[in-house]
């Protein structure tokens, strides 16, 4: 039972890119152009991309605080 809500719980703290997509109101495109520019960090499981809660949250803070170059 314990093992279950931990596996709960890390389901909800990754994100698919379409999710990232979606949240940031962005199109799909512009995530893949974040992480391969290294501002959001992603990994790949297979072939499909994930993206944890803690790197959105890093992501968010730098792109309010305008800490990215054009």
């Amino acid at each position: 039972m314990k093992e279950q809500k931990v596996n709960e719980k890390q389901k909800t703290d990754l994100y698919k890119i379409n999710e990232v997509a979606e949240y940031l109101r962005v199109s799909r495109r512009t995530v893949y152009t974040y992480i391969k520019q290294g501002k959001l960090q992603g990994f790949q499981i297979g072939v499909e991309w994930r993206v944890t809660k803690d790197n959105l949250e890093k992501f968010m803070e730098k792109l309010i605080k305008g800490d990215f170059k054009k």
